[in-house]
């Protein structure tokens, strides 16, 4: 719905400038190098990438699912949800966490190499810890039963954050 300054979008190798009216697609990657772009879906979520962001959607609403899923590598996110209805859901994943959004608004941050960040201003997002594979794999425990427990409950463990509150990653 908005595009200021460079915003590229990059779909299986073919790339181009964003402009107001295009069609974001299933793994299409979206470049925001010194520009910024917001977004909506048909349902009404609206999704502004800030500059200097790397975003992509794994999942988007359809016929099979009724899931959203937005995987930033890094960068900025602002989002302001719609009411969702039973088997809707709205996801920003990135390497190391997961945050589904039980409410409205919320902002998502992750610099490169960074934790990510989540704040929220209203409503309520469910935040999951991802631990990355290349983690695990670089690690000389991960082939202990005590490190595949601490991965195990990391995975299962979900945390709340509602409106004012703001979590950090570390």
């Amino acid at each position: 719905t908005f595009v200021y300054g460079k915003v590229q979008v990059n779909r299986k190798g073919l790339e181009w400038n964003a402009k107001v009216g295009d069609q974001i697609r299933v793994d299409d990657l979206i470049l925001t190098k010194s520009g910024s772009v917001d977004l909506q879906t048909y349902r009404g979520e609206v999704i502004r990438i800030k500059e200097a962001s790397q975003v992509s959607f794994t999942a988007l609403p359809g016929k099979k699912s009724e899931m959203n899923t937005l995987h930033v590598v890094y960068g900025n996110l602002l989002i302001k949800g719609a009411k969702l209805k039973n088997k809707e859901e709205l996801k920003i994943t990135s390497p190391t966490m997961v945050a589904g959004v039980r409410g409205t608004t919320f902002a998502f941050e992750l610099v490169k190499d960074g934790v990510p960040k989540v704040k929220v201003y209203e409503g309520a997002v469910a935040m999951a810890f991802r631990t990355p594979f290349r983690t695990i794999k670089d690690n000389s425990l991960a082939d202990t039963e005590a490190w595949k427990e601490l991965v195990k409950s990391l995975d299962e463990t979900e945390i709340i954050l509602e409106a004012g509150e703001n979590s950090k990653v570390s």
